[in-house]
């Protein structure tokens, strides 16, 4: 992918399970966004010009990005469906890998749409201590009959199998306007409120919508 104000990496697990390319801006800040569906956002959605953009009006913090690439269709329908290994290794050794090409970053959000939004809520929940909030776009929450919203979300600081939640799971529903819904989407990650605050977090399970009260 050709883009100037990206750098080019491939990053993989000890074992040799995972190597995905990852992109990575050149902003490093405390703050870090971290995008799943690297090629869909940057190619479809251009979400790296929208971060410019807001930036550039400031309405939002200093942030630093990394975008994670889908090895290819058939991993993406593996790795983003609840799967712990590919949490673990977006959480591990990602994360481990960006401190050490910027040592700035001391809190991460998640970002993904479709599937790769169940992925970043199912990546967040399992993963708390480094992901203190997802963010996700119109998130396949229907995967298996709702398995996720029953068996894995739930309200900050409550726990299941010694695992607390995350600050917060935020569902964004779809837009036809792409670059309103990117803005959306960046914003809020950008500007989530550290854990302790109250938060409306929307779950999805099929066609039905819920609100969540976190404190």
């Amino acid at each position: 992918m050709d883009c100037p104000a990206l750098s080019e990496h491939r990053v993989a697990d000890q074992s040799g399970a995972f190597e995905r390319v990852i992109w990575l801006e050149d902003e490093p800040a405390e703050s870090g966004l971290l995008f799943l569906d690297a090629d869909l956002y940057l190619q479809r959605v251009q979400a790296l010009e929208v971060l410019h953009e807001l930036r550039a009006a400031k309405k939002i913090p200093p942030v630093s990005a990394a975008f994670v690439s889908n090895q290819s269709a058939a991993a993406r329908h593996v790795d983003l469906v609840c799967s712990d290994p590919y949490a673990d290794f977006i959480a591990g050794d990602v994360v481990r890998w960006w401190r050490q090409q910027q040592p700035a970053p001391r809190e991460f959000v998640i970002i993904g749409l479709s599937l790769s939004g169940l992925a970043a809520a199912h990546i967040a929940t399992r993963c708390p201590a480094t992901f203190r909030a997802a963010v996700c776009q119109s998130p396949s929450f229907w995967w298996e009959k709702g398995r996720f919203a029953k068996n894995f979300l739930l309200p900050a600081g409550c726990a299941r199998n010694g695992r607390k939640s995350p600050a917060a799971i935020t569902s964004v529903p779809r837009c036809e306007k792409r670059d309103t819904i990117c803005s959306t989407i960046i914003m809020t990650a950008a500007t989530i409120p550290p854990a302790g605050g109250k938060i409306c977090a929307r779950r999805c399970c099929g066609f039905r919508r819920r609100i969540l009260r976190i404190r």
